[in-house]
């Protein structure tokens, strides 16, 4: 929405602090006041103003969804890329949806590759232990119409960047070799990709329907990202399997229980036999620290010179210290069962994520306050006020536009979309609130389209934001409960009761049961 970024832009306070964060004056920034979708709004005018990376780190998925849902209504879905990690490790081995998975490839190779774009990610994505930047960004397949092709590097790469070979491509994840055709089905694609070969030259490239194996479009190139988030080549799976004998060592000598210890040495010694035949056992991932000689995490993806921004430090801790908890006692269960070895790190703490992280860092929270572990270099205060819900009560809605107009505020009213933009200048009409559609030139009340979840009111640059939602959605009425009968029973089956009984039905009261009849439907 370039009207409304336009708007927060012409504000003198506003282009003071964005320049404060541009110059790198303050290393670590606290910044009160801000509520709903006025965060947002000001990530909006930063990345416009700073034209870097910014990286937004959410206390949840949920809180994350939010902020990529209104940001891609701001910047154009192009310039957000989200990181949708789940929230608990177990969860992530166990029911990882491949949906998310895919999305967070795409994402990572943004990243990788210093795309500059708002990253937005749940802090459980920030915490995970990771394979460092330089041996993802070794690990893609490019090529291009007329180019020529070594067929035996790209299957063993293929199957090292997680790809299953299968005879045909049905999957996301799959590859297939027939005759000179290479198909390749890359998880974040929703087709896949079919490379027809003349001998060792690429002839044509081709996406196809994984349904009926039609062909769907012609490409002159395509690069080919991972297929998982894992990637080890056969040398650095024996290299585990090393580590992974070590740790079993050290953990027998600490279990007690000889039936424990059997059970350990059975499924560890599994994974280790696979790891030396060349392949990856199940749920790899909660090996941690020992998947790779040198471990890193998701911020060494992050440019240097980009910026981070807490959303919610207080709930970030919150979050971060029950998952902490939760993972530690789970850690426990899995070492108890002989499916674990002793002293592996699942996950980073914040306290180390924030002491490994170079970038400048700004914090996102509704009130001014400490926080443990964290010193602010300077707190900027905006006052805010988030938009009151006028529910179609137009009379409410006159007093505070007189309100407004008396002040000389910019009232800007989103509606959904251009279709929606005229209707709600005449249903405002009726009730004598006059408007005017288009970008603002002076103080008055104007109706754009957009996408925004909820208004606010910024008092000193005298800016109204209302969505139409705001507006006219009604108020949900509260079903009323059906009340509980005390001296009723509760009929269990039909077959309970005859034609003749009276029977009180829990909505419709009472009434006499006649019997069943059998309907014949043509």
């Amino acid at each position: 929405m370039e009207v409304l970024r336009q708007l927060v832009m012409q504000d003198k306070h506003i282009t003071s602090f964005l320049q404060e964060i541009q110059s790198g004056q303050s290393a670590t920034q606290l910044i009160t006041g801000l509520t709903g979708s006025a965060r947002p709004v000001m990530v909006d005018a930063l990345f416009e103003y700073v034209k870097k990376p910014i990286y937004i780190v959410s206390p949840n998925l949920l809180q994350a969804q939010k902020m990529v849902d209104e940001l891609a209504g701001l910047l154009g879905e192009e310039h957000v890329h989200y990181y949708p990690a789940d929230e608990f490790i177990a969860a992530d081995l166990s029911v990882a949806s491949p949906e998310l998975r895919a999305e967070r490839i795409a994402t990572l190779d943004c990243l990788a590759r210093g795309e500059k774009a708002v990253y937005v990610i749940p802090v459980a994505g920030l915490r995970k232990m990771m394979q460092p930047k330089e041996h993802w960004l070794q690990y893609f397949l490019q090529i291009a119409v007329g180019e020529d092709i070594q067929i035996d590097e790209w299957l063993q790469t293929l199957v090292e960047m997680g790809y299953v070979r299968n005879s045909m491509v049905t999957t996301p994840g799959e590859f297939a070799l027939r005759g000179g055709i290479l198909d390749i089905y890359p998880p974040y694609l929703e087709a896949p990709i079919r490379i027809e070969l003349f001998d060792t030259e690429v002839d044509s490239i081709r996406t196809f329907s994984a349904d009926d194996q039609r062909s769907i479009d012609k490409l002159q190139k395509v690069r080919i990202l991972p297929a998982s988030e894992v990637i080890l080549t056969k040398a650095e799976r024996i290299a585990l399997a090393g580590r992974l004998e070590t740790a079993l060592a050290t953990s027998l000598k600490k279990v007690k229980k000889q039936e424990t210890k059997e059970l350990l040495y059975q499924h560890i010694q599994y994974d280790i036999e696979l790891l030396q035949q060349g392949n990856l056992p199940d749920y790899v991932n909660k090996y941690g620290s020992l998947l790779y000689e040198k471990t890193s995490y998701l911020g060494d993806y992050f440019v240097h010179d980009g910026i981070v921004l807490f959303d919610e430090l207080g709930r970030i801790q919150e979050v971060m210290d029950a998952w902490e908890r939760e993972e530690e006692e789970w850690f426990l269960s899995l070492i108890e069962e002989g499916k674990m070895v002793h002293d592996v790190k699942p996950a980073f703490s914040l306290k180390e994520i924030l002491a490994m992280m170079s970038q400048q860092k700004l914090y996102f929270s509704l009130f001014s306050r400490t926080f443990a572990g964290v010193s602010f270099n300077k707190t900027t205060n905006f006052s805010c006020k988030p938009m009151q819900q006028f529910h179609g009560q137009m009379s409410l809605l006159q007093s505070e536009v007189e309100r407004w107009l008396l002040g000389k505020f910019t009232v800007l009213i989103v509606a959904r979309d251009k279709d929606r933009v005229k209707r709600v200048q005449q249903m405002l009409e009726e009730y004598d609130i006059h408007t005017t559609i288009g970008n603002p030139t002076e103080a008055g009340i104007y109706i754009v389209d957009g996408s925004l979840s909820s208004g606010f009111e910024l008092p000193l640059q005298r800016l109204v934001i209302v969505t139409e939602d705001e507006l006219f959605k009604q108020q949900a009425k509260k079903k009323a409960r059906p009340q509980k009968m005390t001296n009723a029973e509760r009929i269990k089956s039909y077959t309970e009761i005859k034609p003749g009984d009276y029977v009180v039905h829990v909505h419709h009261g009472i009434g006499k049961y006649i019997g069943l009849e059998t309907l014949e439907v043509n």
